[in-house]
């Protein structure tokens, strides 16, 4: 048997914990899989209910006994990340390829904005580093996923994330659709560069090997979908485009209207309540006088 348990095992091992290594104090989200329950030495098994993700540095430690098996049980009914659930991308280089959907940048400062907000953009740090940032659109008020520097952090309530110890990758998606894969590939020829991606912008990688940054984002309700090899942006498809320039797109898009606030009764009534006096307290509880809340007549 295989070690590495099928996928939909490791997706429900990662929700269980919260995404973040369930060690208190730790939270990291480059998670391994330990088998406890029985060893994996006693008898190989995928059984969810007797494995447990741990983190690269506490993975060994569970391996040498360093938690009772009550202990592993007690993390897994906890069901949440012993800090906060963050990382950062240690891939520092002075010169990227960065593939963001369907477009290649080059000296690009910002790849992508939405109504000139910055969505995904690059910094640089004291020794002249590039460093990614992103940050999803919150189309709706919803928390999501930041990345500043190169360290990023989860928000909102994901459906699965997928963060491997070699921290090269990570991907979260949300339960409306909302999708983010940050992706470092080591390119070492032309060809292979074509072979990986279809297409090969030759003549700004002329020194190799090459590293590229891939970025893959939807946001169904804003109208954006970077996909593998093409990027549909608002009402535009790009496919193979090359920006060299301090800023690649800006999208501009109207944000939809609020929802419809419900009528306001008039006069409203609490079953099983006494009518309050119009200058006594509203029976809602607001805090205000009658008059001036329930009892008060809208046109």
């Amino acid at each position: 048997m295989n070690r590495t348990p099928p996928l939909a095992t490791l997706r429900a091992l990662r929700q269980e914990i919260g995404f973040g290594c369930p060690v208190p104090g730790c939270g990291s989200p480059y998670l391994e899989w330990h088998h406890f329950d029985p060893p994996w030495r006693e008898r190989e098994h995928h059984n969810p209910a007797g494995m447990i993700a741990l983190c690269t540095r506490h993975h060994p430690q569970a391996d040498g006994g360093a938690y009772t098996d009550d202990d592993l049980r007690k993390f897994k009914r906890a069901g949440q990340p012993g800090g906060p659930v963050a990382g950062r991308f240690e891939w520092l280089r002075k010169n990227l390829a960065i593939k963001v959907g369907g477009a290649w940048y080059f000296n690009t400062d910002v790849a992508l904005a939405v109504n000139s907000e910055p969505v995904v953009w690059f910094t640089r740090d004291a020794e002249d580093r590039l460093l990614l940032n992103i940050r999803m659109p919150e189309w709706g008020g919803e928390p999501r996923f930041v990345m500043l520097d190169s360290f990023w952090m989860l928000d909102g309530n994901p459906v699965d994330v997928e963060c491997p110890p070699s921290g090269r990758l990570v991907s979260v998606k949300y339960p409306n659709g909302d999708y983010i894969r940050v992706e470092f590939v080591v390119v070492e020829t032309s060809k292979q560069g074509g072979d990986r991606f279809g297409y090969w912008p030759d003549q700004h990688n002329a020194e190799y090997p090459v590293t590229v940054c891939v970025v893959q984002l939807r946001v169904p309700a804003a109208k954006i979908d970077l996909g593998p090899t093409t990027s549909y942006i608002g009402g535009a498809i790009l496919t193979h485009c090359t920006f060299n320039f301090s800023v690649g797109f800006d999208l501009k898009i109207t944000p939809p209207p609020p929802p419809p606030q419900r009528p306001i009764p008039r006069n409203l009534a609490i079953p099983g309540m006494t009518r309050a006096g119009l200058n006594g307290p509203c029976l809602c509880g607001s805090g205000r006088k009658y008059k001036a809340c329930c009892g008060r007549t809208w046109p």
